[in-house]
């Protein structure tokens, strides 16, 4: 099911089945801006454990889908998400990264994007960070990583209180920290 990208291996992992019969299985399969996904007739495993009875919540990068809502993180079987849709984005601004970026040793991923401008600087073509379906500003400048650390935390302090909810848990965490762009955390004060 391993494939050398993210997004083919991410295919597989949600639906159990090879991400070519998903349609998903290249490199540039979901560019910024294009309309594949994951089809609204597979089902994905957050889908199956949802209709066991399972609490269903993800953390971090989808890069599944994202031209209509039914092909996002709560439109495939998740009760909660938090993260950005996209293939990358930066752990600070929380930016689709322009080509125009300087002094990032990321290659240029999406040369479409060579010209794009934005309010967020010539080195963003656009904002990506969402809870539920809801764009989250206030983090903005905040570390991403510390960010999913604190949901999922968030999301487990329920099952290790004295009286844990008896709703099973399904969390799927998809961590940033191995894509581009490889940002370092911010040093300890």
């Amino acid at each position: 099911y391993v494939m050398p990208q993210c997004s083919p291996t991410r295919a597989a992992i949600m639906t159990g089945r090879y991400s070519f019969r998903t349609g998903l299985q290249h490199f540039t399969t979901i560019a910024p801006g294009a309309t594949p996904g994951i089809a609204e007739d597979t089902h994905t495993i957050a889908e199956t454990f949802q209709a066991a009875g399972y609490a269903t919540h993800m953390v971090g990068k989808w890069h599944l889908g994202y031209s209509r809502w039914s092909q996002t993180p709560m439109g495939k079987g998740f009760d909660t998400f938090y993260g950005y849709l996209q293939g990358q984005t930066d752990y600070y601004n929380r930016t689709i990264i322009s080509c125009r970026r300087a002094n990032v040793a990321a290659p240029c991923m999406y040369p479409l994007n060579r010209w794009a401008h934005s309010k967020f600087g010539d080195g963003a073509a656009g904002y990506d960070f969402w809870d539920n379906k809801t764009a989250v500003y206030q983090d903005l400048g905040k570390y991403t990583v510390d960010a999913y650390e604190e949901r999922i935390e968030r999301l487990l302090r329920p099952y290790a209180s004295a009286s844990p909810p008896s709703q099973p848990l399904f969390l799927y965490y998809a961590e940033q920290q191995l894509h581009i762009p490889l940002e370092a955390p911010p040093e300890p004060e």
